[in-house]
């Protein structure tokens, strides 16, 4: 499954205490799951989806937000076989 390689990713991260996932879309009919970590040390009166309105929350620089997308991608990649044909936006309109 997608969501637990994104989740291994995250939980191997020195900063992140858990990982959570929900599913929303209110505005059109499709599938949107969030993937959200949420820092060590969160005080627990911050909501489990806010963590990053914390001031005390986990802030990377480029560089290792660079190398954390290019590990997270790496599990999407593997989960698509075709990703030029999923994320076609033409695809998407035809509906």
């Amino acid at each position: 499954m997608v969501t637990t390689g994104l989740a291994r990713v995250l939980r191997a991260e020195p900063w992140v205490a858990s990982v959570h996932t929900a599913v929303a879309g209110l505005a059109i009919a499709h599938y949107q799951q969030h993937v959200l970590a949420r820092t060590l040390g969160t005080p627990d009166e911050v909501p489990w989806h806010a963590s990053d309105d914390w001031d005390g929350a986990h802030r990377g620089d480029d560089a290792a937000a660079a190398v954390l997308c290019d590990r997270l991608g790496a599990v999407l990649d593997r989960a698509d076989p075709a990703p030029s044909r999923s994320r076609n936006p033409e695809r998407l309109r035809r509906r």
